[in-house]
């Protein structure tokens, strides 16, 4: 019984060695590391299988739209933070459609989306 508990006390401390390689010490942790409240970005944009980002300028009814594609998490919070970026643009112009995890902007901003997106994430 003895022999039972040495050893898995050593292969506990083997993997926390191993472990502790990725983890930083309470040390180096800083108040501004930790995330505290709410998280900022609850969202995430899937990039395609070529490495660019999923915007897509699409024609729907003689309109000129530019889609979002591939959004994972808060899309209302993605579409907060697009408005944002773009203020130029009013506020009714932006859609969340829920079902396909789709953001839908009227008019073609593709370009100039892609440019900030590529610096913010």
């Amino acid at each position: 019984m003895f022999t039972r508990s040495f050893v898995r006390l050593n292969s506990t401390l083997a993997g926390s060695a191993r472990v502790s390689r990725f983890i930083p010490s309470l040390e180096d942790v800083s108040a501004k590391d930790l995330q505290t409240g709410i998280m900022k970005k609850r969202y995430f944009l899937e990039r395609t299988s070529k490495g660019n980002l999923p915007i897509y300028k699409t024609y729907k009814s003689q309109a000129v739209y530019t889609e979002v594609k591939r959004v994972r998490g808060d899309i209302v919070q993605l579409r907060n933070d697009l408005q944002a970026l773009l203020p130029d643009l009013d506020k009714k112009n932006f859609t969340c459609v829920m079902q396909s995890k789709t953001i839908r902007i009227k008019g073609d901003v593709s370009q100039q989306l892609k440019g900030l997106l590529e610096k913010e994430l």
